[in-house]
């Protein structure tokens, strides 16, 4: 339940959520509208990602490239070392809030039902481009490898979404159903009268929305 303030009244509304559909539209999301990242990396045995996150980390694969010396006298005498190449997914930031609506956070709700449109983020690409061209670039290994990196991640966001393609059918998922209502003149009168304990119970201030 949640209390708004509409011009000079205060609302009082139960929340409705289809989590169900909410839920695989945040699925959606990730797939569609993320920046996708490409990372290969080498890593010890010990830091591989075995059970990596599925939502996130898509085309995993590692493979064994060399063993070298353990100097812990109290472990293997050969650590592994492999080199880990994935695709992560970055989800925009509205996926963090779905979440918190579906695990009941009901302040969050206006926040998703107001929640304005974001875009792919190729403008931040293409200023990493203009400032990786515009160095003195003396290590040209360096250079050539940040520049593959910004070239595929470029390659790999092209077909991706912006939000706005999923937000009126997220916003569509939750309903707003009318309980109550009182003058706002009235709420502060009866906030006033109340004390602090009971004003927490009844009408708690951080969820009535100017």
């Amino acid at each position: 339940m949640i209390y708004v303030k509409e011009k000079d009244r205060i609302k009082k509304y139960d929340i409705e959520i289809d989590k169900e559909r909410l839920e695989g539209l945040k699925i959606k999301i990730v797939n569609d509208c993320s920046i996708i990242k490409h990372v290969k990396q080498k890593v010890r045995e010990d830091c591989k990602t075995n059970d990596y996150d599925f939502m996130h980390v898509r085309n995993y694969h590692a493979r064994l490239i060399n063993k070298i010396s353990n100097n812990d006298f109290f472990g293997p005498p050969l650590i592994s070392i492999y080199e880990e190449e994935y695709d992560f997914y970055e989800e925009p930031k509205i996926v963090g809030l779905i979440d918190e609506v579906i695990n009941g956070k009901d302040k969050k709700v206006l926040e998703l039902l107001e929640y304005k449109d974001e875009e792919l983020d190729y403008e931040s690409i293409g200023d990493k481009l203009k400032v990786l061209l515009s160095k003195n670039n003396k290590d040209t290994y360096k250079f050539m490898k940040e520049m593959e990196e910004l070239i595929e991640q470029c390659k790999n966001t092209r077909y991706q979404k912006p939000v706005s393609t999923y937000l009126s059918e997220v916003q569509s998922c939750i309903k707003l159903i009318l309980v109550d209502e009182i003058s706002y003149q009235d709420y502060l009168r009866v906030y006033k009268f109340m004390d602090e304990d009971f004003q927490k119970k009844i009408l708690p201030m951080e969820m009535v929305y100017k």
